[in-house]
């Protein structure tokens, strides 16, 4: 790309980046510690202050009886259309990537049936109108209501207008007053420079892109989080028709190049998005001059002339094109959406787009691009087009799976089953606009992120990359759609809200899901070095390791030295990873630091933190992350033989390899403690704990021992208690665990019997079932589960016991894990017991019962997935082909009678083996 046609636009492109980004930007401002308000209507004056009827039959009136403060309110009647009602011209407040607080409140006349009110915003593009629900709520005539939510304008707009309305009701009147418009302060935003980057850890695997908006470039952070993370991009709507040619024959690429220019500068391959959608099209392209819609010959030399052009151009330098965007609808006869494109030239207008784009630029990948295409319906029609248009010998290169998904669909065998089954094609494949809401529908809601969301999020993204790798020979790039939560399209659709669906957030710091990403890819071990400052190893990021159950008790160590020498080079950091001292977990987070001038191997190194257990129940070990490799780390739990002031335990952790260069640390290690039971702790007086420790600090409440020798830190009471030690060994597994685990139980010899042996058939309660793991042969079992109610009655959860039968194929001991359940894993207990005599199909089951928060079951409702995974302790294989519960077929939910429920104790579906 750096010699000739192309290697003069690359130097000409950069000086104009250069030159843009150096320019001042009028738009952009100095964050203030409060929001700035930015426009008010309070009616005060008497006047409308600019409101005026969207329909131009309304009647806007200021009048007392609108009020909610002051002397004066708008009261709007006269309205005839559901979309009738007050609207007000704001396109001069509202800047381009600023975030908007937009509030109004709202009442109904006395007498009036409760309606819904819509705040909502009409953004006008070139050609193109787009209605953004902003926030709506039920209305009544006793109470006034406040509408309230957030906005961000992310490319810039010809006209901006907010608007009220009732769509429930063409007539109904109604109030509002107080409406305020604020600028929110711009977030601090800060990129971890320590941590792996993406692009690194999925090197030599496929490329990780991002889509981007060109305001990010104006931003340093922005630039630094693209930069740090990605090495492929996706201009979000600066190539899209209306951006590049908004009139007829007159083309405008000062924001397209821009955008190329800053990937071609920094070495980033480049998708262009998108040539032919029937969204963001002028309406010039379809109609001539008297409105009618154009002939198919016209069509053809309008998208000539568009694609040639903007195709050529970037010729040699864009490598893929998405060149059909959303084409299919499968519920047509032949799969189409029937788009103006469809209704002027039928089918045919897709084989032209590629033959255009082709003979534009015979080197670049052409793809057809669309959403849901793990849709079994979509699916087909998709690969009947595809199959079609190369039999014919049209140039389609590639599909493009978008991949919206949320935080519970759809499964990740129906993504998985998708790309095998386009392999069939011979096409190359990409993952083009990734991102995963946390939302269920539409009418959820949440100002911050939950942390129950964020974790089952993790889960799901961690599940989807792992399918990633497993079939990285069918996927050419992973590509998510924005860098960060500030920047996601889906804080406008399908409404206005929040959402969090992309790896960082919107302070540019990782999330869960980040980590639960990278944690894919298998962690090497680290090779010693002397370096002063070290670089942290990009790769080395495996998600939560769960420790079995101690099978032995060797005596520890004393410790020869009750405090360490003051000359010492050696220290423990320390920072808490859970400032709440009484929920049921422990989060202690720490590194090893060495200030002297030679390694020090981890071999020789112990860390001991000291705590209050106050309890004879069992517990277990995690490591969360660590930059030295989990797997590199061993845990063992110590109960001391007298307790001391803040101790009756200890942790030890010890290591397996690596060191600790001069001048250098570990990195982090991320740890976390919980009961077998979940019982809270209370960490208020334990010796390590300081729970106002929020940032890395010297703790020498956390000891250290080198060869037995204490040398950093001191133990609580001042010496060198003699401890009884319950070790716990951290197994290498070959495949990596969730964090959300249930623990193991003792199995039961003997089950209790079922009194009924097959259920009622008028019963009301039904299992349903997936197999989340299609894979008969290896090490873990993955069954997905949901009761639903078809009764008429509520059913507390607590009533009832889900039994998955199966062959343990082995004596080993194993291990349940909740990886995500809708009710909540903190409210379900999983049991595996061994039946005294097998059965066909069956030695074990797992019994999964339920907790009193887990709730109850609404008449018609379900209880949301329930995904259960169980592991044996080595890791050694199971043989699912003959189990009796286990049926890879079923990758959705369907009902499942080989699973079976049990409420108090009686069997009320399925048919056990």
């Amino acid at each position: 790309m750096g010699t000739g046609r192309a290697g003069e636009w690359i130097k000409k492109m950069l000086l104009v980046l250069a030159i843009g980004l150096l320019l001042p930007i009028p738009y952009l401002h100095v964050a203030s510690a409060e929001n700035v308000l930015i426009l008010q209507s309070d009616f005060e004056d008497g006047t409308t202050q600019g409101w005026v009827g969207r329909g131009g039959v309304e009647t806007l009136t200021v009048t007392s009886a609108a009020a909610y403060s002051g002397a004066y309110g708008l009261s709007v009647s006269g309205r005839t259309k559901t979309w009738h009602g007050p609207t007000l011209d704001i396109t001069s407040y509202i800047q381009v990537g600023k975030t908007y607080q937009f509030s109004a409140w709202v009442k109904l006349p006395s007498g009036s049936s409760n309606t819904r009110i819509y705040m909502t915003m009409q953004r006008t593009m070139q050609d193109t109108v787009y209605y953004e629900q902003i926030y709506f709520d039920t209305a009544s005539a006793g109470n006034w209501v406040q509408l309230k939510a957030q906005y961000k304008l992310y490319e810039p707009a010809v006209n901006l207008q907010v608007y009220f309305e009732a769509p429930d009701h063409a007539t109904q009147s109604f109030y509002i007053d107080d409406v305020r418009i604020e600028q929110l302060p711009d977030l601090p935003k800060t990129v971890e420079e320590n941590i792996p980057s993406l692009k690194d850890v999925f090197a030599g695997r496929f490329p990780i892109g991002t889509a981007f908006e060109n305001f990010e470039l104006l931003d340093e952070q922005d630039r630094k989080l693209i930069l740090k993370h990605f090495n492929s991009v996706t201009p979000g709507n600066v190539l899209k028709w209306d951006s590049t040619e908004p009139q007829e024959g007159v083309f405008n690429f000062t924001e397209s190049d821009k955008a190329v220019a800053f990937a071609v500068q920094n070495g980033m391959k480049i998708r262009g998005h998108t040539l032919i959608w029937h969204n963001q099209t002028p309406n010039w392209v379809f109609y001539d001059s008297n409105g009618n819609l154009v002939s198919k010959e016209v069509l053809y030399q309008r998208m000539e002339r568009h694609i040639k052009t903007v195709v050529s151009r970037y010729k040699g330098i864009i490598y893929a094109w998405d060149v059909v965007n959303e084409v299919i609808d499968p519920g047509q006869p032949d799969g189409l959406r029937r788009s103006l494109w469809y209704q002027i030239a039928g089918e045919e207008y897709i084989e032209k787009a590629f033959q255009f784009a082709h003979e534009a630029d015979p080197n670049a990948l052409l793809f057809i691009n669309d959403y849901n295409t793990h849709e079994s319906g979509k699916s087909q029609a998709l690969y009947n087009l595809v199959q079609r248009l190369k039999n014919k010998g049209i140039p389609v290169h590639g599909v493009g799976h978008q991949t919206h998904i949320n935080i519970s669909w759809p499964s990740i065998s129906e993504i998985e089953n998708s790309l095998v089954k386009f392999s069939n094609l011979g096409v190359v494949q990409e993952i083009t606009e990734l991102d995963m809401s946390i939302y269920n529908n539409s009418s959820q809601k949440y100002d911050t992120l939950p942390s129950d969301l964020a974790q089952q999020q993790a889960t799901r993204y961690r599940q989807l990359f792992e399918m990633f790798l497993r079939r990285s020979s069918l996927i050419q790039n992973v590509t998510f759609w924005g860098k960060d939560d500030a920047n996601t399209w889906l804080r406008k659709f399908p409404v206005v809200r929040n959402d969090w669906p992309l790896l960082f957030d919107e302070q540019l710091k990782a999330k869960p899901a980040y980590w639960a990403v990278v944690g894919t890819v298998p962690s090497p071990t680290p090779t010693p070095t002397s370096t002063a400052t070290p670089t942290p190893t990009p790769t080395v990021i495996p998600t939560p390791t769960p420790t079995p159950t101690p099978t032995s008790t060797p005596t520890p160590t004393p410790t020869s030295t009750p405090t360490p020498s003051a000359s010492g080079t050696l220290r423990v950091e320390y920072r808490v990873g859970d400032s709440s001292a009484t929920d049921n977990q422990m989060k202690p987070q720490l590194r090893i630091v060495n200030t002297g001038s030679q390694a020090v191997p981890l071999t020789e190194l112990k860390v001991r933190y000291w705590y209050t257990k106050n309890s004879t129940q069992a517990e277990q070990y995690f490591c969360d992350w660590a930059q030295i490799g989990c797997s590199n780390i061993r845990a063992q739990f110590v109960s001391l033989a007298q307790p001391v002031s803040g101790a009756d335990s200890y942790i030890e952790l010890s290591f397996t390899g690596g060191s600790v260069p001069a001048g250098g640390n570990t990195g982090e290690i991320q740890n976390r403690i919980h009961f077998t039971n979940w019982m809270n702790y209370n960490e208020t007086d334990d010796w390590s704990y300081n729970g106002t420790q929020t940032t890395w600090g010297p703790s020498t409440r956390i000891t250290l021992y080198r060869n037995g020798v204490l040398v950093w830190g001191t133990e609580p009471g001042g010496g060198s208690p003699t401890p009884t030690p319950t070790p716990t060994s951290t197994p290498t597994p070959t495949s990596t665990p969730t964090p959300t685990p249930t623990p193991t139980p003792t199995p039961t010899a003997t089950p209790t019997p079922t009194p009924t042996p097959t259920p009622s058939a008028g019963g009301n309660l039904v299992v349903q079932y997936r197999a989340a793991d299609t894979n008969a042969g290896d090490n873990q079992l993955k069954p997905h589960f949901r009761i639903v109610n078809r009764g008429t009655t509520s059913v507390p959860l607590s009533e009832l016991t889900i039994r998955y039968w199966y062959t343990v194929d082995g004596d080993k001991p194993q291990v349940f894990n909740c990886d995500w359940a809708w009710v909540g894993c903190s409210n379900l207990r999983g049991s595996l017991v061994k039946l005294t005599t097998g059965r066909t199909g069956a030695d074990y089951y797992l019994e999964i019962t339920f907790t009193s928060g887990a709730g109850s079951l609404a008449p018609g409702a379900n209880s949301g997935d329930i995904q259960a995974r169980i592991n044996k302790n080595d890791w050694t294989n199971y043989n699912e082909a003959n189990d009796y519960s286990y049926d890879p077929t079923k990758t959705s939910f369907a009902d499942w009678n080989r699973v079976t429920l049990y409420r108090n104790g009686q069997l009320v579906w399925g048919v056990e083996p």
